[in-house]
């Protein structure tokens, strides 16, 4: 965390640092669904299309794909777009160093945030009513 703060990489090689923000990023959304009835699983083709997380809760499904890079206009990867197109999702995520926006494709709200914004976003599923039976 630290070294994303400076954003001090200097000892640690690019691809590296891709997946330690990946998992970074993994474990904030696991924080944030800890007392949901969702799951973040992951999504791959034959082909080779994969987006980094699906989060699912219920009937809802919400693709997650993260970015180490600074981004400079609305992008979206093509396995992404694959995705999109065959789930129709409500919302998908681009977590990233930079970029803020939010775009349509199709039905589905794409929301480009900042990586620390995501501790404090609100558009995951709700947690779980623990009713008494």
């Amino acid at each position: 965390m630290k070294n994303f703060a400076t954003g001090d990489f200097s000892h640690v090689s690019q691809t590296r640092i891709g997946h330690l923000f990946e998992n970074f990023i993994f474990n904030i959304l696991q924080e944030k669904l800890h007392n949901s009835s969702s799951d973040i699983n992951f999504w791959c083709t034959k082909d080779g299309a994969e987006v980094d997380f699906i989060i699912k809760g219920g009937s809802k499904i919400m693709p997650v794909e993260v970015k180490y890079r600074q981004i400079k206009k609305h992008e979206t990867t093509r396995s992404l777009q694959s995705f999109i197109s065959a789930y129709q999702p409500d919302t998908a995520l681009v977590v990233n160093l930079n970029y803020k926006n939010e775009i349509r494709i199709g039905k589905t709200k794409v929301c480009f945030v900042l990586f620390y914004e995501l501790i404090s976003y609100n558009g995951f599923y709700r947690p779980m009513n623990h009713h008494s039976h």
